[in-house]
């Protein structure tokens, strides 16, 4: 390691897996940004946040519809957060266009990473940037961050509904490659959009499945959704398990989901105990309740029911899974989910906080009712309430799973799903 004056220079290969080790190894993190969108870093900064005071301070610009406002209502209620945007009086000449990132107290030295990569989903996954990673004496750009800190506010009300609006009309003013477009991870903002007609929504689906066909390196996933993607195939392989009278070790991975490719919809490898159950017989007993319970869900005829019966008779059945011992709402939302694709979603860690905000639920908790709420707004929108499509094949397919691959869209992933 340089000391004195010295500073030791490199150029940053894979940003996000950089940021991530050093958010993981830092004792506090200052990060600048021109636009900022939800991304897997910033959610692992929201939750070392969560846990420690004064970890996280983040300075964001809200010019133009680069930055994704959901940003400021997240990290508003995260103790260990700050967020502020810049004042009038450093924007006056121009464009607020920096990009720093500070991670302090990494094995003992601070480390900063600069360059032309904004702290989004295109900027980590989609441009071409450069960034450089710094290591010695970094105490101007310290005392720089300082100084635009000192000179910058909390966002407020009237901004706010400006950054709103542009980033719910983005893609209509600028050619700028670091726009946040609708195939970037970013669906969750043009919600309104997707629930209008069963169209827009499949439109969605393929554009986040084109996606993550480009993230999950060195897997097979299939740009467009049908029966030789993983996640309408391993809905078709849990009928198969669920239409059968014998279960083998291979029927309890597909439902569990502890092994690639069964993984989408929530993998259950952390809940041990209940892969024992599932996968080698642990509890004949247990597994056995727990297939009468779903080959009677399977079973459920509701089209006449309204959304919030529908949503009730559900969460029952969720309610009698999650009664049993080893069996959270995690993994009984995953197996109601592959016993009934058209009927329930996947609800677990990595999912709830979109889920949450979908819904509007002010919380990343993941409850009973918050379940049920989630359920009747899904039954009560156009896409879900569409019509049946008339001739088989892959469309056919995806409205059976439609409500399941809500999962799709909402997963924060990780290579691991």
């Amino acid at each position: 390691m340089n000391t004195g004056n010295k500073v030791e220079l490199s150029v940053v290969q894979d940003e996000e897996k950089r940021i991530l080790e050093l958010i993981s190894g830092a004792k506090r993190v200052d990060i600048v940004s021109a636009w900022v969108t939800p991304t897997e870093s910033f959610w692992k900064l929201v939750k070392r946040a969560e846990r420690e005071d004064n970890f996280f301070n983040l300075l964001v610009g809200t010019s133009s519809d680069g930055t994704d406002p959901q940003i400021f209502t997240i990290l508003e209620k995260v103790p260990g957060a700050s967020c502020k945007v810049p004042s009038q009086e450093l924007i006056k000449s121009g464009s607020f266009h920096p990009k720093l990132y500070i991670f302090h107290g990494v094995k003992g030295q601070d480390i900063v990473l600069i360059g032309s990569m904004n702290f989004t989903n295109s900027g980590l996954h989609k441009n071409k940037e450069l960034l450089i990673e710094l290591r010695g004496n970094i105490s101007d750009l310290e005392k720089w961050f300082h100084d635009i800190w000192l000179d910058s506010n909390p966002i407020g009300p009237e901004e706010l509904e400006k950054c709103r609006l542009a980033w719910d009309g983005r893609g209509n003013s600028s050619n700028d490659t670091d726009k946040e477009s609708s195939n970037d991870g970013n669906i969750l903002s043009q919600k309104k959009k997707i629930f209008s007609s069963w169209r827009n929504y499949k439109i969605a689906l393929e554009e986040r499945a084109q996606f993550l066909t480009a993230e999950m390196k060195g897997q097979n996933e299939q740009v467009v959704l049908g029966k030789n993607d993983i996640w309408t195939k391993l809905i078709l392989e849990a009928k198969k398990v669920l239409e059968s009278k014998k279960w083998s070790k291979k029927s309890g991975r597909v439902l569990v989901g502890n092994i690639y490719p069964y993984k989408p919809f929530g993998n259950m490898r952390g809940n041990r105990k209940f892969c024992g159950v599932m996968v080698n017989s642990k509890d004949p007993i247990l597994r056995d309740v727990v297939r009468k319970t779903l080959e009677k869900f399977k079973k459920l005829k509701v089209s006449h029911l309204t959304p919030e019966k529908r949503a009730k008779v559900v969460c029952f059945y969720l309610t009698k899974l999650c009664e049993l011992d080893s069996v959270g709402i995690s993994s009984a939302t995953r197996l109601l989910t592959l016993t009934r694709p058209d009927l329930a979603f996947s609800y677990n860690g990595s999912s709830s906080k979109n889920l949450n905000f979908l819904g509007g639920i002010p919380t990343d908790e993941r409850t009973e009712v918050n379940y049920q709420k989630l359920l009747e707004m899904f039954y009560s929108t156009k896409w879900y309430q569409s019509e049946e499509p008339k001739y088989p094949g892959p469309d056919k397919l995806i409205w059976k799973c439609r409500l399941a691959l809500i999962d799709l869209l909402v997963y924060e992933h990780n290579n691991g799903h």
